[in-house]
């Protein structure tokens, strides 16, 4: 074969190949180093921590390893109610947003956390151990504050489903229905029940705790977010 001949021959033999290439990125600190660039004390836990955390896990119980942070609950299985102090400041000097919504009670300033959003639900939850923003909606966050936003609707159609159990009766079942992109719409949907289950650390009688969440986003160049949640408590 001629020099020119070979190249041909190579150049055909090339054409066939294909290169695949695949990156895996660990999460750093098991998700509990959560890479901030704005010029402010903030600690954060992203869902890949909060997984690996107690299905019961509260929103208290899981920032009680962050800096600055001492929580307590009534009972080791976080179903009763916590309190919270962060850097010497007590609850009603702490405040709490939602999906950006001020979550503490007007009167009180104090918050029934688990009422909020299953912690398989839960996408991020950020601790600001300094002063709070300017545009904060909480009026009561003299010395920090708390924030916590939502696992949004999966690009893909799944459904996920978990069961716990544990001492004192304790027990938490959890269903959730990701819908996946609606044909091309752009529109993504999430629904979820739980059902937990504990008995009184102290004294007789037990609690139960039923919950709903659910989410519906449309993607423009923006992205538009409607959420609700529903809770009851026995």
């Amino acid at each position: 074969m001629s020099g020119s001949q070979k190249k041909d021959a190579a150049r055909s033999k090339n054409r066939n190949e294909t290169i695949d290439v695949t990156e895996r990125r660990k999460v750093a600190g098991g998700g509990m180093m959560v890479r901030h660039t704005i010029a402010k004390t903030v600690s954060s836990l992203s869902h890949n921590y909060i997984e690996m955390q107690s299905p019961t896990s509260t929103i208290e119980s899981l920032i009680s390893t962050l800096p600055g942070v001492v929580s307590a609950s009534e009972g080791p299985l976080t179903t009763s109610f916590s309190t919270l102090h962060i850097r010497g400041m007590a609850q009603a000097e702490i405040g709490v947003t939602f999906e950006g919504m001020p979550a503490a009670n007007p009167f009180t300033y104090s918050t029934y956390t688990p009422s909020l959003v299953d912690s398989q639900n839960m996408g991020q939850v950020n601790v600001m151990q300094g002063a709070v923003d300017i545009n904060s909606p909480t009026y009561n966050a003299t010395g920090a504050e708390i924030s916590a936003s939502i696992r949004g609707p999966a690009d893909h159609q799944h459904v996920h489903v978990a069961g716990s159990g544990g001492s004192y009766g304790t027990n938490k079942d959890f269903i959730r229905y990701d819908t996946g992109e609606i044909g091309h719409t752009g529109v993504r949907a999430f629904a979820s029940g739980s059902y937990s289950r504990g008995d009184m650390w102290r004294g007789v009688g037990d609690i139960e705790r039923w919950h709903v969440d659910s989410a519906l986003t449309k993607q423009w160049v923006s992205v538009v977010e409607r959420f609700g949640t529903m809770d009851g408590v026995k």
